[in-house]
């Protein structure tokens, strides 16, 4: 069976490979809003995984996936309860897992940089895990997500199909319990992409660029 999928996903990278985008980033986040009230400090650990299709030279939908990871330590304070007190240390971490559609427009150049902005609908699996003294409170929801963010690619004119990428987007996911009303956050992003769309426009973009130096 996995030799069947193998076989199958390799003659569909085959089939659209002019069309396809492969790519992954590293990601940092930066907490905004209500969500920075409960977890100030910035995320450094983030990554994600991504394809796109290309419709034409202009458009692209497709498929992301990403994982966050936030933390922040609390020093001693006391912290009350209806009948109880607990003086200790607090320690706050937050995983997020994200799957999510995407669309892309990008805007057409002459040059090997290309802009583009794009929408991001999809769901996040949030563990919130706390541990005060030790005591320790564990939480696993799903929220429905949204993104939009701006970017731009970097085509190389060698080898020929790969490109830089960076972009910033704005991370909002609805789930409201105790602590927060919902979680936002700012991130950065800079990843690396290969896709025959990219081969194809770069080899244009330079054979165009040889005919006018001539």
């Amino acid at each position: 069976m996995r030799k069947l999928l193998f076989i199958f996903i390799f003659c569909s990278s085959l089939t659209f490979g002019q069309s396809f985008f492969a790519g992954g980033s590293y990601k940092m986040n930066i907490p905004v809003l209500n969500f920075r009230e409960y977890l100030k400090p910035t995320s450094f650990v983030g990554a994600e995984a991504e394809f796109r299709y290309f419709k034409n030279d202009w458009f692209s939908f497709g498929l992301k996936i990403g994982w966050s990871s936030f933390y922040e330590n609390l020093p001693v304070q006391t912290y009350y309860w209806e009948n109880m007190a607990l003086t200790a240390e607090q320690w706050n971490y937050i995983y997020q897992s994200d799957f999510s559609f995407q669309a892309h427009f990008y805007v057409p150049t002459k040059i090997l940089i290309k802009p583009y902005a794009g929408v991001l609908l999809g769901s996040s699996f949030i563990q919130d895990y706390k541990k005060v003294g030790d005591m320790i409170f564990n939480r696993n929801e799903w929220g429905f997500s949204v993104t939009p963010e701006i970017g731009f690619l970097f085509h190389l004119p060698k080898p020929d199909g790969l490109a830089f990428f960076v972009a910033s987007g704005y991370h909002h996911v609805f789930l409201k319990n105790n602590h927060y009303d919902y979680l936002s956050n700012v991130n950065v992003k800079f990843g690396i992409a290969y896709s025959g769309q990219f081969k194809k426009s770069t080899q244009e973009r330079l054979k165009k660029a040889k005919e006018e130096v001539k």
